[in-house]
């Protein structure tokens, strides 16, 4: 919550480096093809499952993408918290497909 923009992760204090040559393909648009791909592999599934972090970036893509499945309530979206004591590999978000 302590940046302005809560679904910009590059405002804020910390410095950016940015490569001298290539693309630069800003987060919200990697974040929001990473759902995209989770949808198109869902779309034979009648329900899905997605645990994910209390992330604004993460939680505005998730919507966007799944809207009409949580209008038709075919998705639940569950928010966790990372505890202190998880392994790094444990905090990965992940999706389960329902069949």
């Amino acid at each position: 919550m302590s940046r302005a923009n809560l679904e910009d992760p590059f405002t804020g204090s910390l410095p950016v480096r940015h490569p001298a040559k290539g693309a630069l393909i800003r987060p919200q648009y990697m974040v929001y093809a990473h759902y995209l791909s989770l949808k198109e592999k869902a779309v034979n599934s009648p329900a899905v499952t997605l645990f994910l972090p209390q992330e604004p970036l993460l939680r505005s893509a998730c919507v966007s993408v799944f809207l009409e499945r949580i209008k038709q309530g075919k998705i639940d979206l569950v928010y966790v918290a990372q505890d202190k004591s998880w392994q790094e590999a444990a905090s990965r978000v992940r999706l389960i497909l329902h069949c």
